[in-house]
């Protein structure tokens, strides 16, 4: 916000796009931006390629939905970070048809232990973690106790680019795109 002040008393005009928490938020964004900008047709087909590829995904989402262990940040291995409830990334898993075992916390993003994860034992791993983090299937089928997880007993451990979820934009379909692919492959 300080930085937001010192633009607009250089007599820049500023535009702060919200804190997309769902894909309504993206749509706004991009609907705000194309305005701004004078691209407003470009924007609304944009919004609504993005709503049809939803579209596409929702009518092929099996119900019958697999429990998915997404990590963010496996510093420390044996309590890596996961989406809780209400993040985007929560939002995304669920739209693609899979239920979020970090979900089960309050928090946006928490700390699981080994524990908690071998009692929710994940049908999936997806890693978030392994473009930046370092992380590939074989760091999470070599970490100690991860052998008892059904997801590495049925080698269901999948490396992913988290930029696709991270950053909510246009990109973010692709994302969902990709983690729908995965579930619908685990319920062949």
């Amino acid at each position: 916000p300080e930085d937001v002040k010192t633009l607009e008393n250089l007599g820049f005009i500023v535009y702060t796009s919200s804190n997309a928490s769902n894909l309504d938020d993206i749509y706004n964004d991009i609907s705000n931006i194309g305005i701004l900008t004078g691209n407003t047709e470009n924007a609304i087909a944009l919004i609504e390629n993005m709503k049809s590829r939803v579209k596409a995904i929702e009518t092929q989402v099996d119900r019958q939905s697999v429990s998915i262990f997404y990590e963010i940040d496996a510093t420390e291995p044996s309590k890596p970070w996961t989406p809780g409830s209400g993040s985007f990334i929560d939002t995304i898993i669920t739209s693609a048809g899979g239920q979020n075992i970090g979900a089960n916390s309050d928090d946006p993003y928490w700390q699981i232990s080994l524990e908690q994860l071998i009692d929710l034992d994940p049908d999936i791993i997806i890693l978030g973690s392994s473009k930046y983090g370092g992380q590939n299937i074989s760091t999470v089928t070599n970490r100690s106790g991860w052998e008892s997880l059904s997801a590495v007993k049925t080698k269901q451990i999948y490396e992913f680019d988290d930029d696709l979820v991270s950053r909510p934009g246009p990109r973010v379909i692709e994302g969902l795109e990709t983690i729908s692919n995965i579930i619908n492959k685990v319920n062949k």
